[in-house]
């Protein structure tokens, strides 16, 4: 059975991606772990206050994990889903529990209002500017359908996190194999998907988890083609 990690601060952007991979993933055969990460605040002193005024941080999160659980069960009952807290740095808890259920997808927004304790925007999300080149074989059939495969080859031009340039982070180059379906009419209009698997490890420093990451994309396209079909 895939595994399929959704991350969840409890903004409106985690509950979007949330509803995403619901639909997305809706089949007995996908088990789902909704998983919030607690990081402590670099501020946290450890007196008495501190420990009480976390407590109770955790309590509520909990109950609000709790909540976002409930709404899964009630509005997708065929998804296998549990729902499960953990503390600790951020990426480094998200690597092991990963490795730990033998994850296929990890899924998160990559936007919203994040608090101290779980800033996802400074801690994770990576704005990239890649050049991709592939060069793909396609299968055509007679009714427009084709499908197509090949390799990737993409160059990172940029990488920026808080407006701070990360490109040192990373490798300049990253390996992908494309599997892709389309349908092209005769006047020229079509849609197409890809899916471009990485093969690539992407990171040069950092983390075990970014160290380890790979790049894998869905791509849905419109597009227009002159010439004959």
């Amino acid at each position: 059975m895939a595994k399929i990690i959704v991350v969840t601060n409890f903004s409106e952007s985690s509950r979007n991606a949330l509803e995403y991979a619901c639909q997305f993933l809706n089949n007995p055969t996908t088990s789902v772990l909704l998983l919030n990460i607690f990081s402590f605040p670099g501020s946290f002193t450890g007196d008495g206050i501190a420990i009480a005024a976390l407590s109770e941080t955790i309590a509520n999160d909990e109950r609000k994990l709790q909540e976002e659980y409930e709404w899964v069960r009630s509005n997708y009952p065929e998804i296998n889903i549990q729902a499960e807290m953990v503390t600790g740095v951020f990426l480094d808890e998200l690597y092991a529990k990963a490795v730990e259920e033998n994850t296929v997808l990890i899924v998160m927004g990559a936007g919203g209002n994040y608090t101290e304790l779980l800033s996802w925007d400074s801690n994770i999300v990576d704005a990239f500017i890649d050049l991709n080149i592939p060069v793909l074989a396609q299968l055509r059939t007679n009714g427009g359908l084709y499908l197509e495969t090949g390799p990737q080859a993409g160059l990172l031009l940029t990488a920026e996190t808080d407006d701070e340039s990360v490109k040192d982070l990373y490798k300049s180059l990253d390996w992908s194999w494309v599997f892709g379906l389309g349908f092209r009419s005769k006047l020229g209009l079509g849609l197409d998907a890809r899916y471009n698997l990485g093969l690539t490890k992407i990171g040069d420093s950092g983390t075990e988890f970014e160290k380890n990451a790979k790049n894998s994309v869905i791509q849905i396209g419109v597009f227009f083609a002159f010439g004959p079909h």
